[in-house]
């Protein structure tokens, strides 16, 4: 079942810094997610989209010069 939001430019771009600093496994679970739920189960796994922003904007400036190991930020 397809839901009816989707990623917005905002989250691609999230998605992009997050495969800067070696996230990518949590942000495609995230996505993954997103589009296997149905619109209600969605909601919530927004929230976890704006928490993992959260998290990347605070440590965007100690991951400038140092390549993070993933690590779980859900």
């Amino acid at each position: 079942m397809g839901i009816t939001i989707g990623l917005s430019l905002e989250d691609n771009l999230v998605a992009e810094e997050s495969v800067t600093h070696g996230n990518t496994s949590q942000i495609i679970k995230v996505k993954d997610d997103l589009y296997n739920k149905n619109f209600d189960d969605s909601v919530s796994l927004k929230g976890k989209i704006k928490n993992l922003k959260g998290s990347i904007k605070n440590t965007h400036k100690a991951t400038k010069s140092i390549i993070m190991e993933n690590h779980c930020m859900l």
